[in-house]
């Protein structure tokens, strides 16, 4: 299932970015290039997930997060 959200999240983030490209109109200005930004950032985020599948470690109380390749 990981494999699958990270596809519909390129998918629609790509989705979003086109939308915004084409079919906005100038005159939205500064929410145009936040909306921009954060679904930019978004794909980033979604690609990186993928590629670095990271575990949350709780050892005796201490919270951590490292990546699932690295345990292998």
């Amino acid at each position: 299932i990981n494999k699958t959200s990270c596809v519909f999240g390129v998918f629609t983030n790509i989705l979003l970015l086109y939308c915004i490209r084409n079919h906005t109109q100038i005159s939205l200005g500064a929410y145009k290039q936040l909306l921009t930004i954060f679904a930019s950032y978004d794909l980033f985020l979604t690609i990186l997930h993928e590629a670095v599948d990271p575990k949350v470690l709780i050892i005796n109380g201490t919270f951590g997060v490292t990546s699932h390749a690295i345990l292998d």
